[in-house]
């Protein structure tokens, strides 16, 4: 999930959920985001997509640190790709400590 880690590495700042707010923090970071969504729905069975988004995020934090806020981009992340099931994901317990 090369693309959603530079996609969450690259967006700072509140989560937005339309695809145009995100269009409007430059092409870079939109294209990383199709990339991700591609790297989502090639995830099977689709009930895994959590799982791996989890997986993501715990690599994230012990790789390169990050922001809290960036959890719940990560919890939205299957609704911003449009998908339909799962459409978030439940972090379960704060990451972050």
């Amino acid at each position: 999930m090369r693309h959603c880690m530079q996609w969450m590495r690259s967006m700072r700042g509140p989560y937005e959920e339309s695809w145009s707010a995100v269009a409007n923090q430059g092409r870079f970071e939109e294209e990383h985001l199709q990339e991700c969504c591609n790297e989502l729905r090639e995830v099977r069975p689709s009930m895994c997509v959590c799982a791996a988004i989890r997986c993501m995020m715990k690599r994230m934090q012990q790789e390169h640190g990050m922001e809290q806020e960036m959890q719940q981009k990560a919890q939205y992340l299957p609704r911003m790709c449009g998908m339909t099931y799962p459409t978030e994901c439940r972090m379960g317990r704060p990451i972050f400590a």
